[in-house]
């Protein structure tokens, strides 16, 4: 909640105004707070209510290239949202070894999701427009 890639909506209010990251921490930071407090509160009504936790399954085959790669292609990503590296040079690249590495996946994804994501920030960049809604 408190970083830009926390949610979509700080990443679009991230790079939209152009923050720095120690601007939008500070920006974010009461959210963050009131979110905090809500949780210790809830936590504390509920402090003797048991909770189950679901069992979880790690393949025993785990490629550890894969996990590399794939773990360097997100700190590329970081680096691009604190505009430290451009998305126009990192995109054809993941692209490229995510084509390469595991085109199953790609077939795979929810492609209506994305374009809902692009639809939305279609409408907010027309909204700005709009003199009363700016």
């Amino acid at each position: 909640m408190c970083t830009p890639i926390g949610n979509p909506q700080n990443l679009f209010l991230y790079t939209y105004f152009h923050m720095s990251l120690g601007d939008f921490l500070i920006t974010i930071l009461p959210y963050v707070c009131l979110s905090f407090l809500l949780l210790i509160i809830h936590i504390f009504f509920n402090r003797n209510k048991v909770i189950e936790s679901p069992k979880i399954y790690q393949k025993q085959d785990t490629n550890m290239t894969y996990l590399w790669i794939y773990l360097l292609l997100f700190v590329l990503c970081l680096l691009s949202v604190l505009h430290l590296f451009s998305i126009f040079y990192l995109l054809p690249v993941i692209c490229i070894v995510c084509g390469l590495m595991d085109y199953k996946t790609i077939l795979k994804v929810d492609y209506l999701l994305l374009l809902t994501f692009i639809g939305f920030f279609i409408f907010i960049g027309n909204l700005k427009n709009i003199d009363v809604v700016a």
